[in-house]
C-alpha cells in the first residue's frame, strides 16, 4: 500500500492555526501561553571527550647529570624569551603538549604528554672546569584513572591515580680551564634514562559565573619506586566561550628527584600555564 506523505509546510501551519484559534477561545482577560515544544533528544554516546594543547612556560632550577658529573641550573621563564644571560643560557628548540580525556559517568581516563626539546647552561660541573652546556630532550607524560567523587551543577571533584612517565636524554659539554689547569679534559658526557613513578592526585573546577571558572588540580609520587619524590600543581582562571570551546590560564608546577647510576635529574619546573580546551 502506498503511504501519502504530508509536506511539512503544511503540517506547520495546520499547527499554528490551531494554536491561534485555541488564544482566541480564551477569556479576554487571561492570556493563554503555549510552552515551546522541544526537540526529542536523539541518542547520544554514553563517552565524552576533550583535548586540550596547551603552552607551558618553565623557569627551571635544580641539578642535572651525566656519567657522575652534575652542574647546578638556575633559569627563569623569562629567560626562554631572551635566551638567559652569562652562563646561564636558554634555548628552546622544540616544543609540544597536549592532554586528552575520555570520560563515561564518574569514570574518566586522563592523558598528558609534553615534548620539550632544550638547550640550557648551568654553573661549572668542577672548579677545574668552565660553564656547562646541557642539550636536554625530555618526555614528560602522565596516565591516570579519575573518580568523579562530587558534582554539582556548578562545580566538580575528581580524584586520580596512575603513573608519570619521564624519558630524558641528557649531553653535557664543559671545557676545562685550561688557564689555571693545562693538563685538564675537556667534559662530554652523555646519558639517557626512562623510568615511570606512581602518582595520586586531586582536581577540581568551580564555575562561579555562566561563562568564568578557576580549575586546579595536585598530585604527589614516587614513592622511592623510581624517583624519591614527584610532585605537581596546577591553577588556573578559564573562560567558556561555547559548549565545546575554552581557553585557561595560569601558573603550573612539577618537581622531580630522580638518581640512578651517575644520572641525576633534580629538577624544579614552573611557570606560565595556556590551554585551549575542546570538548566532543
Amino acid at each position: 500500500m502506498k503511504t501519502t506523505t504530508v509536506p511539512t509546510s503544511i503540517a506547520l501551519a495546520a499547527i499554528a492555526c490551531a494554536s491561534f484559534g485555541s488564544a482566541l477561545a480564551g477569556s479576554a482577560s487571561s492570556t493563554v501561553t503555549t510552552p515551546p515544544i522541544q526537540p526529542t533528544p536523539s541518542a547520544s554516546s554514553p563517552w565524552q571527550f576533550r583535548l586540550e594543547p596547551y603552552l607551558w612556560l618553565p623557569g627551571l632550577n635544580g641539578t642535572v647529570g651525566a656519567r657522575g658529573r652534575t652542574t647546578d641550573i638556575d633559569l627563569s621563564a623569562s629567560d626562554m624569551f631572551s635566551g638567559g644571560s652569562g652562563p646561564a643560557t636558554y634555548d628552546l628548540n622544540m616544543y609540544f603538549a597536549m592532554q586528552a580525556e575520555a570520560r563515561n559517568g564518574r569514570w574518566g581516563v586522563l592523558a598528558d604528554a609534553a615534548y620539550l626539546d632544550l638547550g640550557i647552561g648551568g654553573a661549572a660541573p668542577s672548579p677545574r672546569h668552565l660553564a656547562a652546556d646541557v642539550d636536554c630532550k625530555e618526555f614528560l607524560g602522565d596516565l591516570v584513572v579519575a573518580y568523579r567523587v562530587m558534582e554539582e551543577p556548578t562545580s566538580f571533584l575528581d580524584l586520580y591515580a596512575g603513573a608519570r612517565f619521564n624519558s630524558l636524554s641528557l649531553d653535557l659539554h664543559a671545557q676545562a680551564d685550561l688557564v689555571n689547569f693545562p693538563t685538564e679534559v675537556a667534559i662530554n658526557n652523555s646519558q639517557s634514562e626512562t623510568w615511570a613513578d606512581p602518582i595520586i592526585g586531586a582536581r577540581g573546577q568551580w564555575n562561579f559565573s555562566n561563562k568564568w571558572f578557576l580549575a586546579g588540580k595536585a598530585d604527589i609520587g614516587g614513592f622511592g619506586v623510581s624517583s624519591d619524590l614527584v610532585w605537581s600543581a596546577q591553577a588556573t582562571l578559564g573562560y567558556q566561550f561555547t559548549d565545546m570551546f575554552s581557553t585557561e590560564i595560569g601558573y603550573r608546577y612539577n618537581d622531580t628527584d630522580y638518581k640512578n647510576g651517575g644520572f641525576t635529574y633534580d629538577m624544579a619546573m614552573g611557570g606560565l600555564y595556556a590551554g585551549f580546551d575542546f570538548k566532543f
